[in-house]
């Protein structure tokens, strides 16, 4: 997965998140400290997030980030190989 594809499956899960936690992103945004825009922009794909803000928007939806890997089921492209 290219960065921007981690990028884009983080956003789709932050958005997720707020979502089921039924909060306005304005009260999240307040919460973490960051603007509502810039939370936008975080789950619109077109800023990084940083890791402390990826923790916080979900502590604020009374979740956590857990990271596992999986095998891969398709060949790699060209841009992983070593």
């Amino acid at each position: 997965m290219s960065d921007l594809g981690t990028r884009e499956a983080l956003a789709r899960l932050l958005w997720a998140e707020m979502a089921a936690a039924g909060h306005r992103q304005c009260d999240i945004a307040a919460a973490v400290g960051i603007t509502e825009k810039h939370l936008s922009q975080i789950v619109n794909v077109k800023v990084s997030a940083r890791p402390e803000f990826v923790d916080a928007i979900l502590a604020t939806c009374g979740r956590r980030l857990v990271v596992s890997t999986e095998p891969i089921t398709e060949p790699p492209d060209q841009e992983h190989r070593p």
